[in-house]
């Protein structure tokens, strides 16, 4: 059975319309990873020595900062793993038991690069110690609970994504914990050291590790075989649909509607929700650089920090809707009335990051208000200079997928990385002249000047990009065909 659900898969990827497209952006992918892989098979075999000449005890070295690798490999797992249950569907009305289809998808998952990269670090690294002298059980068992740590963060991926509420907390702790670390107020590796050196000096203790993965690939395949039906989605949605109206939107008209439309698509979908979720997460990041001396670094810190959402979201206006956009475009829907409503929506994210973002006014009142300064820049030019963007970036978006590693393979071209340009180099250029030639404040009030200018402009800024979207109307349309 297992040799037939890979010849369907082989079929799926070679029948397909962008199959030389496909094959072609696997190869590169592939060189790309192999590139990777031997970086880490490298690292395996030097870093002992490495180690070792610097005068630092290599498997406690090592030990020291598995934590930190442990835990970054399960939030780009979240992010970035695509979960193989996806492509279920189908296979539900076919007569094949679902106790197989769940063995055989969650079997799958461990075929990943997430899983296979770390092995060519681990193995090597092993292999070294025992040769220097380490005890060969040891090392096992060392390794083992290596392994089982991969496979563990595997199944706990699959068991949380779709639980955003548990994600959100382990952000948070994560979060807090990491800042903890980087201001010397708490050492975590204190306490983890230990552990991990006690699966060399103990090695039956892999056993631990192991069996928890094991119990969450059993609790995974529980959780499928309760749930896996094809009314299964129908009926959540369904109870969601009755709690979640909007219905105060009502009162703006149609763009209220296609307001609420997007409210929701964010809400039930994994990918827009994703999307929205790492934008506001990126008001985080300015505590990592709360002293930087560079200004420029600065304007570019406050820049991802107001405007996380209005780039991650308006970059792929309208491919959010590519799923039913021929639909869409075949009502009596204005394109003014279309970009306008989405643009109320990334105004609403950059100004709910501006106003999350004001703790930043007790740590570094500068930082603040260029945050405060940019967002009305961002919401005054760089959100039409998004959406024009947008226009170009012609890409299906699977709704219920996760992001991409590599982001959309279709939206990099010429035009948009054009566009890059004034909405990063721009602001930094303003602030600098403005500094430079007056003070800090100048600078300030005149990146905040421009957005308005930009708000009071919209009509005739609306006026260019509604022009551009009609041109490209029937592209986007044969492209999110593409699927």
């Amino acid at each position: 059975m297992i040799g037939q659900f890979l010849k369907l898969e082989w079929k799926s990827f070679t029948r397909s319309s962008m199959f030389n497209y496909n094959m072609a952006v696997k190869i590169i992918l592939g060189i790309i990873a192999a590139f990777y892989l031997m970086v880490f098979l490298m690292m395996g075999f030097l870093a002992y020595y490495g180690m070792e000449e610097e005068g630092y005890e290599p498997l406690i070295t090592v030990n020291q900062y598995i934590i930190f690798w442990w835990l970054s490999d399960l939030v780009f797992r979240y992010f970035l793993q695509k979960m193989p249950v996806m492509k279920v569907k189908p296979l539900l009305t076919q007569p094949i038991t679902r106790k197989t289809i769940i063995h055989y998808l969650l079997t799958k998952s461990i075929v990943s690069f997430f899983n296979i990269y770390s092995l060519f670090f681990f193995l090597p690294f092993a292999i070294t110690l025992i040769i220097e002298g380490y005890s060969w059980i040891g090392v096992l068992g060392w390794y083992l609970a290596m392994r089982g740590l991969v496979y563990l963060n595997n199944f706990l991926n699959i068991a949380i994504n779709n639980k955003n509420k548990v994600f959100i907390f382990v952000a948070i702790v994560l979060g807090i914990l990491a800042l903890l670390q980087y201001y010397n107020f708490f050492d975590i590796t204190a306490w983890t050291t230990p552990i991990f050196q006690a699966f060399y000096d103990y090695p039956w203790l892999c056993i631990f590790i192991l069996g928890i993965a094991y119990y969450l690939y059993k609790y995974n395949y529980s959780y499928y075989l309760r749930s896996l039906y094809l009314d299964d989605e129908v009926q959540v949605h369904s109870a969601i649909e009755d709690q979640r109206e909007f219905s105060w939107l009502d009162r703006f008209g149609l763009v209220g509607a296609l307001l609420k439309n997007d409210i929701r698509m964010i809400l039930r979908n994994k990918r827009p929700k994703l999307t929205a979720l790492s934008s506001f997460l990126f008001i985080g990041y300015g505590l990592f650089f709360l002293n930087e001396p560079s200004e420029a670094f600065l304007v570019m810190i406050a820049l991802i920090v107001s405007g996380g959402f209005l780039f991650n979201f308006g970059n792929y206006v309208p491919s959010w809707d590519s799923s039913y956009y021929p639909l869409l475009m075949s009502q009596s829907v204005h394109y003014k009335q279309y970009l306008f409503s989405k643009w109320i929506l990334m105004v609403l994210g950059t100004v709910i990051s501006m106003v999350i973002a004001i703790f930043y006014a007790f740590l570094n009142q500068k930082l603040y208000l260029l945050i405060l300064a940019l967002g009305v820049f961002n919401i005054g030019f760089n959100s039409y200079i998004t959406l024009l963007s947008g226009a170009y970036t012609k890409v299906y978006i699977d709704l219920s997928a996760g992001l991409k590693m590599f982001g959309e393979k279709q939206a990099f071209n010429v035009t948009n990385l054009i566009l890059i340009i004034p909405k990063l180099v721009f602001p930094i250029i303003i602030y600098i002249i403005f500094r430079f030639v007056y003070d800090e404040n100048a600078a300030f009030i005149a990146l905040a000047v421009i957005g308005l200018i930009g708000i009071v402009l919209f009509k005739p800024a609306f006026y260019i990009l509604e022009k551009v979207y009609k041109e490209e109307k029937y592209d986007a349309i044969q492209a999110f065909k593409q699927k």
